[in-house]
C-alpha cells in the first residue's frame, strides 16, 4: 500500500447501487474491506454488480482473489459480475 493511502481512502463508499468504486491500493490490508462491502452487496442477490477500477492504481494478488471469490458468488446464484 502506498505511504498516503489508507484502507478508508482506498475503498469507497457505494455510491450507486450495486457499483463498488475501488480506489488507490487494493492489497492486502484493503482486500477484507473490500471482501466485506463485496458481500453486503451479494446478500442481496441483485442481477447485476459492478466493480469500478478507473481509480484503483494498484491491485494484488490478495485483491484479484478478492474479486475472483466474489465473481464466482454472483455467478453461482445466476448473476452477472463485472
Amino acid at each position: 500500500m502506498g505511504e498516503n493511502a489508507s484502507p478508508a481512502t482506498s475503498v469507497l463508499h457505494q455510491y450507486r447501487p450495486n457499483v463498488l468504486p475501488l480506489e488507490g491500493d487494493i492489497d492486502l490490508h484493503v482486500s477484507p474491506v473490500v471482501t466485506e462491502s463485496l458481500n453486503a452487496i451479494i446478500k442481496k442477490k441483485p442481477e447485476r454488480i459492478v466493480i469500478d477500477l478507473s481509480r484503483a492504481t494498484y491491485i494484488d494478488s490478495a485483491g484479484v482473489a478478492a474479486l475472483i471469490l466474489a465473481m464466482q458468488e454472483v455467478e453461482a446464484y445466476g448473476g452477472t459480475f463485472l
